[in-house]
């Protein structure tokens, strides 16, 4: 409950944020930063409340409280955990992605590797459950989202711009609680997605999780148009992971893939101009193919049939729209 002698007033956070302490599926440093520089710069940047959503790990949650108190900033617990799908989409390796915002413990190995009892068990405990970009390759099923999840992020600057429509007619259709997040694995992107609840200005993290809940959230957004912001965060993942991804590229089968990344990784530890001409390449290919399977999601969507619109809040539709 709200409590009673507290001022309500909208203050804003971003509820998809990493750190150094995500591990991805290859590299043991997902996010090269630490959680004091991330606040750092959500503070300077206006940002009240954040939900660190480390890849499958919460072990960190302390250290992120203790530099929250430094810099004014509450911390939602929170995760994105993983779960394999053993589709492989380019340089993907196969698995989509759920959000648990308000996770206090992990259930038990069993219930924490099964996607539906993993949701199942985080409702039963009130926990937020969130589908992230869910039409990026690590995005789940509808069917899934439909049954297991309260909100889905519509709006994530790692996503094409017809997969965040997607993303958006979904949560409408499915009458979902909206919310954008910023995916951030670096500074620079903090404050680009923010999420305004009715909260007190001195909120706790459990003040924001029942805001969040209400589904009258307000939802702001703003892209960012540097196209070499992926490309300074791989050399940074290359120069803590080197052996490993050292390995992972020697691993590949596509000997052409294998070549490309090899040259790669050497150009982009020494930051030359041929690493900056490979990246563009492949990042052009990459967002056409993914922008092109986007266009066709969408296009198959508007010809199915519609979700019939239900609400599992009160019997009343949602409070706010799905972007603002």
């Amino acid at each position: 409950m709200i409590r009673e002698d507290a001022q309500i007033e909208w203050i804003c956070g971003d509820p998809h944020i990493h750190s150094h302490y995500s591990s991805g599926s290859i590299l043991d440093y997902d996010c090269p930063f630490p959680p004091e520089l991330m606040l750092e710069v959500a503070a300077k940047r206006g940002l009240k409340w954040v939900a660190p959503t480390e890849h499958n790990t919460i072990a960190h949650v302390k250290k992120w409280g203790d530099a929250g108190k430094k810099h004014g900033i509450t911390i939602v617990p929170g995760i994105e955990k993983s779960f394999p799908t053993g589709k492989k989409f380019w340089f993907w390796s196969g698995q989509f992605h759920v959000i648990i915002l308000g996770i206090q413990e992990m259930p038990s190995e069993r219930i924490a590797n099964s996607f539906a009892d993993f949701c199942i068990w985080a409702k039963e405990r009130g926990y937020l459950v969130v589908a992230p970009h869910p039409f990026s390759p690590a995005g789940m099923k509808k069917r899934a989202a439909e049954k297991y999840v309260d909100a889905i992020e519509i709006r994530n600057p790692l996503t094409n711009f017809f997969a965040n429509l997607r993303a958006e007619k979904l949560c409408k259709e499915m009458n979902k609680i909206p919310v954008v997040g910023s995916d951030s694995h670096m500074p620079e992107t903090l404050g680009c997605a923010r999420v305004y609840v009715d909260a007190p200005q001195d909120a706790r993290a459990d003040d924001i999780l029942q805001a969040l809940a209400k589904g009258s959230n307000k939802n702001f957004y703003q892209s960012y148009n540097d196209i070499f912001l992926v490309y300074r965060l791989l050399r940074k993942r290359f120069g803590l992971n080197y052996d490993k991804a050292l390995a992972y590229i020697n691993g590949r089968k596509n000997p052409v893939e294998r070549a490309v990344a090899l040259k790669f990784m050497e150009y982009g530890l020494a930051d030359t101009v041929k690493a900056k001409i490979i990246y563009l390449s492949v990042r052009s290919a990459w967002t056409f193919t993914d922008t092109l399977r986007s266009l066709y999601g969408l296009l198959g969507d508007y010809l199915s049939p519609h979700y019939e619109r239900k609400s599992d809040r009160k019997g009343q539709p949602p409070s706010n729209s799905a972007f603002r």
